[in-house]
């Protein structure tokens, strides 16, 4: 067969779409936590910055996460000091402000019980998520579990956040886990709270919406 010709073969590779992405070398931070069971408060709030960072630049342009979780927070290397990176915005959205979403999506150990029960929800949504992320940075596992959504829900509305007594916390970690692990969103933090939490101190460079 003949060759097609020579700008029919710079056509189609001219539609060919290369992404060059960061490499972080350190894999998940659901596996950096399972390889440790548990990290040190001191490495979970400097990760918790850096989360802090990435997500005051997201809501910033009004965007919502969504599906926070360890397994969607790569690390730069292998180590308590590398630097944290937000992945996957598979299911990201973008909200004008005041804007409410209703669509369920996400991973369920991480969703905000507003999520499980099929209401409308905000970046608030976030804040919860990322409270379940720093419990299970400090404790080893996420604060709530069930065998299918309704008996998460459950949990979640019937269960009080408990910290193991053999996980000793400073009072602005406990403070803050209390503050973004709150089921009525209109009691949970706002994301400028969160980021001027004593525990976080990161100042928000703009104005937050939520």
């Amino acid at each position: 067969a003949s060759r097609p010709p020579l700008r029919a073969r710079a056509q189609r590779t001219s539609a060919r779409i290369y992404l060059i992405l960061e490499f972080c070398g350190g894999g998940d931070l659901q596996k950096f936590i399972r390889s440790r069971q548990r990290l040190s408060e001191a490495t979970a709030q400097h990760f918790m910055r850096d989360l802090a960072l990435g997500l005051e630049f997201i809501w910033s342009k009004h965007l919502i996460h969504r599906d926070l979780k360890p397994q969607n927070l790569l690390l730069s290397a292998n180590d308590e000091r590398a630097s944290l990176k937000i992945a996957d915005f598979g299911f990201a959205r973008h909200l004008e402000a005041a804007a409410m979403a209703e669509t369920l999506c996400g991973s369920p150990l991480y969703m905000a019980p507003e999520i499980l029960s099929f209401k409308k929800y905000d970046a608030k949504a976030d804040i919860w998520s990322v409270g379940t992320v720093l419990f299970e940075m400090i404790v080893g596992h996420p604060p709530f579990g069930g065998a299918d959504h309704k008996q998460l829900l459950q949990n979640i509305k019937q269960s009080e956040l408990r910290i193991p007594p053999d996980i000793k916390t400073s009072p602005a970690c406990l403070a803050l886990l209390q503050q973004l692990l709150r089921r009525n969103p209109s009691h949970r933090s706002t994301c400028a709270e969160f980021l001027q939490a004593e525990f976080i101190g990161v100042a928000p460079s703009a104005p937050s919406s939520v």
